[in-house]
């Protein structure tokens, strides 16, 4: 379920994420970009959903920690904010936070479609920004996979992490630009 969350099929023409990739300069309209936003929506919900949220005691005890680390060394305070840092609960509160953002961006995009061009691509470079982080993302899901929080489907463990989110100039190049080239001249 993980892995295919951006995974876009070559075989399906109707797909927003499909739009997007096989964009023309200035050919998106008003519908087809909240078509992508809605679908890329409800991938990161379904995504947010799979991942288990912070029980309220793991919550406090992270709070804590990191709370401690100001009354440390220098050197202490740093080697126990990495693995702070390294936890699951820590990856779980990051990757819970960064789905949320994307979410917030990609709900912007709506209300603003057709309003404002200008927030609207403001919206959608924030989503971009966020969406191409896969780096931060992965690293959060391998934690979490080693730690036994989640579990990535057999199929899907040889290519993890490749396949996660879109390429990183999707959005900004196809959707982006195109819409302020139509929009300008």
């Amino acid at each position: 379920m993980i892995i295919t969350a951006f995974n876009v099929s070559a075989g399906d023409k109707k797909s927003g994420l499909t739009l997007l990739v096989e964009a023309k300069w200035g050919t998106l309209t008003k519908s087809q970009r909240v078509e992508i936003a809605n679908e890329l929506l409800s991938k990161i919900k379904a995504l947010d959903a799979y991942i288990p949220s912070l029980s309220p005691k793991d919550s406090q005890w992270l709070d804590a920690e990191w709370n401690s680390l100001a009354s440390l060394p220098l050197e202490a305070s740093n080697q126990k904010a990495f693995r702070l840092t390294s936890s699951p609960e820590y990856q779980t509160r990051k990757l819970k936070k960064g789905l949320e953002e994307i979410s917030l961006a990609l709900e912007c995009i709506k209300k603003w479609a057709g309003v404002s061009i200008e927030r609207e691509m403001f919206c959608w470079a924030s989503a971009s920004h966020d969406l191409t982080d896969k780096d931060s993302f992965n690293d959060s899901i391998r934690i979490l996979v080693k730690s036994g929080k989640i579990s990535l489907p057999s199929t899907m463990r040889r290519i993890f992490p490749r396949k996660f989110f879109l390429k990183d100039h999707n959005i900004l190049k196809e959707l982006i630009t195109s819409v302020f080239f139509a929009q300008r001249w």
